[in-house]
Formats: structure tokens, sequence, C-alpha cells
């Protein structure tokens, strides 16, 4: 009894001396702290923000309105100079998680979304800081994407989408977006649906100059996708193969008397309302494009 009186009594002082040293951490990095200016002591000092996505799922694919949704968690680091602390001082306290909103966050946006919807609130989201002075912040969100469609070998087509992160505002002399690799450690997950299988995910980089001779560097992330086509041979294909071929024989068949003919015309007003059937399968799956399909 006396000993776990003592074990219990030990545990809450440990987690009263954390607490205790993760509050005073706070106090003196957020003391003078300012979050609406870049975090350097130095003017020429550039911000480098690293961007790693760690998990991308595929949701839907509107071939209609050339848009790609998927689900999609991505980690931002970057140093900031006046988050830093030396961990001797606190207890060897060496990183504390503070709301995103106290915090200068870089302005880096996916400068071809269509809508981004976070998974979690702003208010709600926690960055983890070291006591180097580097932030660490998670993002995950369901995010509708602009895709432009190539439909020539519908329905055997692969598609690539390309997903662009940039500096809304600043230029490279200030903040520089570079590419994080997922490492051994912390694999890139991909997931693809029932209808799309995600082929590869390959990030490069490219460099812009606006008109006031400010280089802005982008960073994208080509997402190259195959269509599962079994549905469409088992719904498509076969059938409209076997409603020809009875329509071919229908035409050319020959027949005795007026029932067979009435039957004639018949199958082929059946026919006829078959394929516009699968044509308006076709058509809602189709982007209103100059280009059309092999298939027709």
């Amino acid at each position: 009894m006396l000993l776990w009186i003592a074990f219990t009594t030990s545990l809450i002082i440990l987690v009263q001396r954390a607490i205790t040293s993760e509050l005073a951490v706070h106090d003196k990095i957020f003391q003078y702290y300012q979050k609406n200016v870049r975090p350097v002591r130095e003017p020429n000092t550039v911000t480098t923000v690293t961007i790693g996505p760690y998990y991308l799922t595929i949701l839907g694919m509107n071939a209609a309105q050339e848009s790609i949704e998927f689900s999609m968690d991505y980690l931002q680091s970057w140093k900031d100079e006046y988050l830093t602390w030396d961990p001797a001082e606190f207890n060897g306290t060496e990183s504390i998680r503070i709301p995103e909103l106290l915090l200068w966050v870089p302005d880096i946006a996916m400068t071809e979304s269509l809508t981004v919807t976070p998974l979690l609130p702003e208010e709600k989201r926690k960055a983890k800081i070291d006591y180097d002075g580097t932030v660490s912040l998670w993002s995950p969100a369901v995010i509708t994407h602009y895709c432009k469609m190539k439909i020539r070998d519908f329905p055997y087509d692969t598609q690539t989408c390309f997903i662009w992160f940039a500096p809304w505002v600043y230029p490279t002399t200030q903040v520089l977006p570079v590419i994080e690799p997922p490492t051994s450690a912390v694999s890139m997950e991909l997931a693809g649906n029932s209808e799309w299988e995600i082929v590869s995910f390959v990030p490069y980089e490219r460099y812009s100059n606006s008109s006031d001779g400010e280089t802005y560097k982008e960073l994208n992330f080509a997402l190259t996708i195959k269509r599962n086509h079994v549905y469409y041979i088992a719904v498509m294909i076969i059938p409209t193969f076997v409603i020809t071929t009875l329509c071919l024989l229908g035409i050319f068949s020959p027949f005795n008397n007026k029932a067979e003919r009435e039957e004639k015309v018949s199958l082929g007003l059946t026919t006829l309302l078959t394929i516009s059937v699968i044509l308006n399968i076709v058509a809602t799956e189709m982007p209103k494009a100059s280009q059309l399909p092999l298939l027709g």
C-alpha cells in the first residue's frame, strides 16, 4: 500500500512538473511574439518551408467537370527564430504543442484547387514547436482540384493531375518552399478507389517571374491515375457489341410475311433505344471537349 501511494505521488509530481515546464516555455517564447511578421531576425534571411505529403486517397473523379476530389494530409515545417529555448532551463522540455492561430504561418496555397475543406477547423489545429525553433504543422483536408482530362483512350485511359503548392505573396527572397520526400520511417500512403488506380505521384519544382520582377517558386506533384476498365467493358462495350450484332442480323435476315417484318421493325427500335441508353451513360462520363474517344 505504501509503495502504491509513493508511486502515485511521484507520478502526480512528474505530471505537474511537465505541465509547469510547458507553461513556462509558452510564457517565455510568446512574451514579445508577433505573429503578423515573418519570424526572422535579419531581413535578408530566407524562410525555408519544407512541404511533404504523407497520404493521399482518391474520393472521386468528375470527368464532365474535369475535377478530382481527394483527401490528403501534408506536413509543413519551417524555422521560427523567435520560438527557441534551452531545454535545460525547463526540466528537459524539448517540444510543445501550440494552437496554429498563435503562430506566423507561411501562406502556402494550392493554386489550382477549386475547394479545400480542412478536416479540422483552424481554431482546433495545433503545431509542434521544437526547442530549436522548428515548427511542424499537419494540414489534413478534402480537396477538389482541377484536372484536365484526355479521353482519347477511354475507357483504357490514364490521366495526370498536377497539384501545385506555392506561396501566395512571398517571393523566393523571403519564403522558399522545398519538397521533402517521405522518409523510411514515414512512407507515403496512396490509395485509389473502385474506379481509379494510382500509378505514380512524382514531385518536381518550377520557378516563375512576376511582372514586378520578383521570382516565385512552385512545387508540383504529378498524380498519375489509371482507370479500372472492367466496369465499362461489362456495361458498355460487350452490350454494344451484342446489340449491334442483333441489329445487323435483323436488317439482313429475310422475311416471308407481314408479321416477320413487324418483328424486324420492333427489334430495330429496341436496339436503337438500348443504344441511346448506353450513349447517355457515356455522355454523362465525358467532358464536353472537342476530343472524342476512339470508341466513338
